[in-house]
């Protein structure tokens, strides 16, 4: 059994809870405060007092080195995560542990974040320290960091660094994590805009944000005077002169805009003049609704926060080129297309599509052996399944395999997972077992603890004491220990599936009542098992049940 706290710190530890959750309600996620060590996350969002700029590392591929793009300015930032354990001698002796995650942030600033955190518990030593961490985040991560005006991205958080508490969930595609942190800066706005009392600059009366019609540009006005200025233009048929009233200000409405103010039959009248006179309106590829072209790289959407590529209609990409392998007089003819009559610009966005496809496959996809079919792996481990024929094969040695024996046999150069895989997967769980399940586990015996995959993600999730009702560590999934079902009601689940919810399992035993070997084909191959071993002091395959591999 893992240690408990003493009463005075557990009761000094219920009380810290209480305070954190009554003062997050929105950002306090409980993830297991009915055991010990209590185990709980807050969510963080950084207070910026101006805009912040957001820049992305990247390598160009058409010139050697690195250069720095600047992108859009952010006046939020999506919340980082502090993951908090309260071991036993909290605190009286001992700091809590934690883990940080952020989207935005480099593994070296994690880094220097983490040593902070622990400076400050030097600094009240003996006293609960939570708070102090969570308003340090909050008010003061960013200028201890430097990063009040400018935020660097790198792909994947940069260099990893020696601190397994930090971890850096920036995509290794920057695109993504830009799309992401632009789509929440603008609900973020939106958001704080409707709460509070704003006064009309055309008819002067206060009204409440959600009664107001907020323009792209941020000038704003009342739904009454708004309506009545889109009616004027479209009765007129100068909708191309539909822009903001505030003086100066030349933006446009946005299509979602009008369809607040006017009638259905109106707005589909804008629809009608608006596509026929101005080059800069579209419609959105996702939600079909008109959207804005900002410029030749980017248009955004209004009504689903859509930014993509005017060109290509894809997802926004400001450093990939549209279509690899399109010449530049390809573009130029598309471009000039446009103002054709007819649907030569169409046939032209069919032809490169094409060809960027054929490609793009002959890059990154391989023929399926069994039938020939294209297939790219976008993940997971090398056995690859043709969604069209059902084939199983090697993606190392293009094979058709019947299971995982081949990646075992000896002799065999193919391996089940790649490097990059293993070191993402191994990095992870260096965070996860050093700093969470390891307090769990003092004073026990790791050849006595049980693991069993988590049906949902696949990775590997311990028995805490006698309880069969397990949180998933990585992806919050709930399932029963003993079944491994999907558990959306404990009291439901453990009352009519015949499963007690506590029980004292034990590892399985073979006729000389040893314990036996636990394993099966599709377990990682020698490599990983190394790795684990190496990492953590013992291989948490070796704990696996036979029934954690079933699908």
């Amino acid at each position: 059994m893992a240690s408990l706290p003493s009463p005075e710190n557990q009761q000094e530890q219920l009380d810290e809870i209480t305070v954190i959750q009554s003062i997050f309600p929105d950002n306090f996620t409980p993830v297991d405060l009915d055991n010990h060590p209590h185990i709980y996350q807050v969510a963080i969002q950084p207070t910026l007092s101006h805009p912040v700029k957001l820049q992305a590392e990247y390598t160009n591929n058409t010139s050697t080195g690195t250069t720095k793009s600047e992108i859009v300015k952010l006046s939020y930032l999506s919340p980082m995560h502090l993951e908090v354990i309260l071991t036993p001698n909290y605190p009286s002796s001992s700091p809590p542990k934690f883990i940080i995650k952020c989207s935005w942030l480099t593994n070296s600033h994690l880094a220097e974040l983490c040593h902070q955190l622990d400076n400050l518990w030097k600094d009240q030593f003996g006293m609960v320290v939570v708070f102090t961490w969570v308003n340090f985040l909050q008010t003061e991560a960013l200028p201890h960091l430097g990063l009040t005006d400018a935020l660097p991205l790198m792909p994947g958080g940069g260099p990893p660094t020696s601190e397994s508490r930090g971890i850096s969930e920036t995509s290794s595609d920057l695109e993504y994590t830009i799309r992401e942190l632009v789509t929440f800066n603008a609900k973020q706005e939106e958001i704080i805009f409707f709460q509070t009392i704003q006064e009309c600059p055309v008819c002067f009366s206060d009204k409440i944000g959600r009664e107001m019609l907020r323009l792209s540009c941020r000038h704003y006005l009342c739904k009454d005077c708004a309506g009545q200025h889109c009616l004027v233009k479209i009765k007129e048929g100068n909708v191309v002169s539909l822009n903001c009233t505030e003086r100066g200000c030349k933006t446009p409405y946005r299509p979602e805009e009008i369809k607040q103010v006017v009638s259905p039959d109106y707005f589909a009248r804008w629809e009608e003049k608006m596509i026929e006179s101005n080059p800069n309106a579209l419609y959105c590829p996702r939600c079909e609704r008109l959207a804005k072209k900002d410029d030749e790289k980017l248009a955004r959407c209004g009504s689903c926060f859509y930014s993509f590529c005017p060109i290509c209609q894809s997802s926004y990409h400001p450093v990939t080129p549209c279509f690899e392998g399109i010449t530049q007089e390809d573009l130029t003819d598309f471009m000039k297309a446009g103002d054709d009559k007819g649907n030569r610009r169409q046939q032209l966005m069919q032809q490169m599509q094409q060809k960027a496809s054929l490609i793009l496959i002959q890059k990154c996809a391989m023929a399926c052996p069994g039938c020939g079919v294209p297939i790219q792996k976008d993940g997971g481990c090398n056995k690859m399944t043709c969604q069209n024929c059902n084939a199983f094969f090697c993606f190392c040695c293009r094979q058709i395999v019947s299971g995982y024996e081949h990646f075992s046999q000896e002799g065999s150069t193919c391996t089940l997972w790649s490097d990059e895989i293993l070191n993402q997967w191994a990095r992870q769980m260096q965070a996860v077992v050093e700093v969470r399940e390891r307090p769990r586990l003092e004073g026990e015996n790791p050849k006595e603890v049980v693991f069993r995959l988590c049906p949902h993600c696949r990775v590997q999730c311990v028995k805490i004491d006698n309880n069969n009702h397990i949180l998933c560590w990585s992806c919050g999934h709930h399932f029963c220990f003993l079944c491994g079902k999907h558990v959306k009601n404990s009291a439901s689940h453990f009352s009519k599936s015949g499963c007690p919810q506590h029980s004292t399992e034990s590892p399985v035993k073979n006729e000389n009542g040893k314990q036996k070997q636990q394993h099966r084909t599709s377990r990682p191959n020698a490599a990983p098992q190394a790795r684990q071993e190496e990492m953590f002091g013992f291989n948490a395959g070796d704990y696996l049940d036979d029934d954690d591999f079933d699908d």
